[in-house]
C-alpha cells in the first residue's frame, strides 16, 4: 500500500489521482487509436468524442458519491468540485456516460453503434488502471476473510481504521485483519470487460452488440462484487441492501432488457431481409 507517491512542500499527489490520471491519459490518447481501428472510425472524431464523455464520466462519479456522501459535505458544497476530497462511484460514471454518449457522438458525426463497441475495451483497461490506485491508496477494500489470497493493511489504512474502531483488532496490531483483495477482484472485471468486447467484436452480428454485452458484464461484474465490499461509516443503505448494489441491479436490469431488444430488432430485420430476399 503507497497512498501517497509524491509528499512535496508544494506537491502532494496520492496513488488513487495518479492511477486516475493515468486512466484519462489512456482514454484520451491510446484509447481512441484503438477503437477506430476495431470499427474503422476516424480517430479525431473518437478523440474528441472521448476527451468529452470522460469527463461527463467523472462529472457523473463524482455526483454519484456526493450524493451517497452528502453529510461530507453539506457545510461546505463547494468541495464537492474538489476531487481529492472524497471519491468517485463507478456507478454514477456509467450512468452519466450512457445518458451523453447518444448527444456527443451525434455532434461528432459518429455512429453510435459502432463508436461504442469500439470504446468498450478501453472502457475495461480504464476502469482496470483505476483500479490499480484503489488498492495503493487502500480504498475500496473487501470484507473479512480466510482465504489463501486474502490480503492485509498497514495501520495508516482504512481497513485498519474500520477494524480498530470496530475493536476487532488487538492493541498494537501491525496489520488489519485479512480482507479479500476487493480491489484486485475490480482490477480483473475491468480486464475481463475487455477480453469479452474483443471476443464479441470479432463475432458481433449488428452494431451496438459489443456494447450492450459489454454493459451487461460491467453491471453483473458490479453487483456481484458489491457484496464483497467492506462494510465501513457512513455507507448508504436503502433497506436491506446498499445504494451501490441497487444500482448496480438497475443498471444489469436495463442492460439486460436493451440487449434482448436489440437482439429482438436484429432478428425481425433478418427474418424481413430473408423474406425479399426469397421473394426476389
Amino acid at each position: 500500500m503507497h497512498p501517497i507517491l509524491i509528499d512535496l512542500p508544494f506537491l502532494r499527489v496520492t496513488s488513487g489521482d495518479a492511477m486516475l490520471l493515468v486512466a484519462v491519459v489512456f482514454t484520451w490518447w491510446i484509447g481512441p487509436r484503438w477503437a477506430a481501428s476495431l470499427e474503422g472510425l476516424d480517430v479525431g472524431r473518437v478523440r474528441r468524442a472521448s476527451v468529452v464523455l470522460s469527463l461527463v464520466a467523472l462529472a457523473g462519479a463524482r455526483a454519484h458519491f456526493a450524493l451517497n456522501f452528502w453529510n461530507v459535505y453539506a457545510d461546505h458544497p463547494v468541495d464537492v468540485l474538489k476531487p481529492w476530497i472524497g471519491g468517485f462511484h463507478v456507478g454514477g460514471a456509467v450512468i452519466a456516460l450512457v445518458a451523453a454518449a447518444p448527444w456527443v457522438t451525434r455532434r461528432q458525426g459518429l455512429p453510435l453503434g459502432k463508436f461504442g463497441d469500439g470504446v468498450t475495451p478501453v472502457v475495461g483497461v480504464a476502469l482496470a488502471i483505476q483500479r490499480v490506485g484503489c488498492l495503493l491508496h487502500g480504498c475500496c477494500f473487501g470484507t473479512t476473510c480466510d482465504w489463501p489470497w486474502a490480503i492485509t493493511f498497514p495501520p495508516q489504512s482504512a481497513v485498519y481504521a474500520t477494524q480498530e474502531y470496530l475493536g476487532w483488532l488487538e492493541p498494537g496490531a501491525t496489520r488489519s485483519l485479512p480482507v479479500h483483495p476487493l480491489q484486485i477482484y475490480f482490477m480483473a472485471a475491468g480486464l475481463a470487460l475487455a477480453a469479452v468486447a474483443l471476443w464479441v467484436q470479432r463475432r458481433k452480428r449488428y452494431d451496438g452488440q459489443v456494447a450492450l454485452v459489454g454493459l451487461v458484464v460491467l453491471s453483473a461484474s458490479a453487483a456481484g462484487l458489491e457484496f464483497f465490499r467492506g462494510e465501513f461509516g457512513g455507507r448508504v443503505w436503502w433497506g436491506s441492501l446498499p445504494q451501490l448494489e441497487w444500482t448496480a441491479l438497475a443498471m444489469l436490469a436495463a442492460a439486460f432488457v436493451a440487449l434482448a431488444a436489440a437482439e429482438m430488432v436484429h432478428r425481425r430485420q433478418r427474418v424481413a431481409v430473408g423474406a425479399l430476399v426469397g421473394s426476389a
